[in-house]
Parts: C-alpha cells; structure tokens; sequence
C-alpha cells in the first residue's frame, strides 16, 4: 500500500509539474517548483517531529568493555555469515543501477529533444506502471517468493537502458517509462522484505547497516564512474553495456540469491 500511495502521489505531482514548466516562464516556473518541493520536505519533517516516542527501551545487541574493538564495532563478522552473498549480490545490482542513471537526463534532453511537458508525463507514466504492479505485488510474491520477484525484476530493468539507447522520440520513451515503472514495483516492493529474510531478527539493525553501506558505496561508484565510461565510449554504447550489467545482476540473484 505504501508504494501504491507513493506513485499516485509522484505520478500526480509529475503532471502537475510538467504543465507549470511548459505553462510559466522561465526562470518563474523553475522558482515555483522548487517551492513546491521546499514545502513538501518541510511539510514531511513537522510530520515526523509531531512522532512520539515510546517508554520502551530497545535491547543493546552488543556492549563494549575496557579497549576499543575496531572489529567488534563495525561488526565485520557478519561478512562471515552467508548474508554476505546477499550484500554483494545487491551491491552489484545498485551499482549497476547507477551507473546507468546519470545518463538518463542527458539522453532525454541531448538525443531525444524531451521538453518539460513530456519528461512530466514520462514520469507519471512510470508511476502508474509502479502503482499497476504494485497492486499485483502480493500476489506475485506470494506465488514465487521474494528473492524470485526481486531478480526478476532487476532483470526487466535491464530492458530500459538498453531500449532507451535505440529510442529516437517521445512515444518509445512514454513506452519505456511503463515498463520502467512496472520492473521497478517488483524490486522496490520485493527487495526489503527478500533483505529480512537473510537477517536474523534478534540482529535485524546491524545486517541492515551494512546493507546501507554497501548501497551507499554503490550509488557512490556508480554515479561518479557512469559519466566517466560514457564519455570514453558514446552514450548509447554505455547505456547498452550497462543494461546488460544489470541483466546478469538480476540473474546472478536469481541463481545465488
């Protein structure tokens, strides 16, 4: 349900967004979507302030006594459980992800001439896929499983990039932007609860930890090196190989996940 609120509310901001670009001037029309989402944010944090907290008092997992343990700290043992297949296995599938994302706004604007109106309904495009299969989530989950649902989707990611680089006009990239939005339903949906299934519940804030450092090193890599190999190949060249990367990160989950 959560992804189903989150994409008719992208899906109806991107529209509305889009036509106040096309309608107002420049540089009045950027001016007023940035407030939009200068509200939006503040709006977002005086929600979160107006949370409770509860009388309960969380158990410590681990407790550190007389010289400081480096090791016991960063809690590098968890890279001796097999959850480490499952770090390095989404640690190339995010890397994969972002090498390609960078790309993507410079191909909509230099190759395909996209302007505002039609990058907005592109988007809201993509969050309606996301809301179509979002609503089938469960069922799919339910009937394959998590990790299945998740490399699957990783790999119907791959056919964006790799789709998007033949695309010459609007309507290939409208088209792309539904299945974009479905493949990625299944893996924003999925991929959580595929993550708490290779946690140990009594330890569930460390594993995840190290998931978000691993993500983070990922999109760090990925986003600083995707415009470097762009530039040393051409822009379609790049998108394909790394749609391909993302292809094999999704069958590598689906084989070792």
């Amino acid at each position: 349900s959560r992804n189903v609120m989150m994409s008719i509310s992208y899906m109806t901001s991107s529209l509305f967004c889009g036509y106040l670009l096309t309608w107002l001037p420049f540089p009045v029309n950027y001016q007023l979507v940035f407030l939009i989402g200068f509200i939006g944010a503040m709006m977002s944090s005086y929600f979160l302030s107006r949370i409770e907290m509860t009388d309960k008092v969380l158990p410590v997992t681990s407790r550190f006594e007389g010289a400081f343990d480096l090791k016991s700290y960063l809690r590098v043992d968890i890279w001796k459980t097999s959850y480490r297949v499952t770090l390095l296995l989404l640690m190339a599938f995010h890397l994969a992800q972002y090498l390609a994302i960078p790309l993507f706004p410079i191909y909509f604007v230099r190759n395909l001439n996209l302007n505002d109106n039609e990058l907005g309904i592109g988007t809201a495009i993509f969050y309606f896929a996301m809301l179509i299969g979002s609503a089938q989530l469960h069922r799919f989950v339910a009937a394959r499983g998590n990790k299945t649902i998740v490399g699957v989707g990783v790999f119907l990611m791959a056919i964006y990039p790799i789709l998007l680089a033949l695309s010459s006009n609007y309507f290939q990239y409208y088209g792309l932007s539904f299945i974009g939005g479905y493949a990625w339903s299944f893996v924003g949906g999925a991929s959580m609860n595929y993550i708490f299934e290779h946690c140990p519940a009594d330890d569930r804030p460390a594993y995840l930890a190290w998931y978000n450092i691993v993500q983070n090193i990922a999109i760090l890599v990925g986003s600083l090196s995707g415009p470097f190999i762009s530039h040393s190949l051409d822009i379609q060249t790049a998108l394909i190989a790394f749609g391909v990367l993302r292809g094999i990160a999704g069958l590598a989950i689906l084989r070792w996940g």
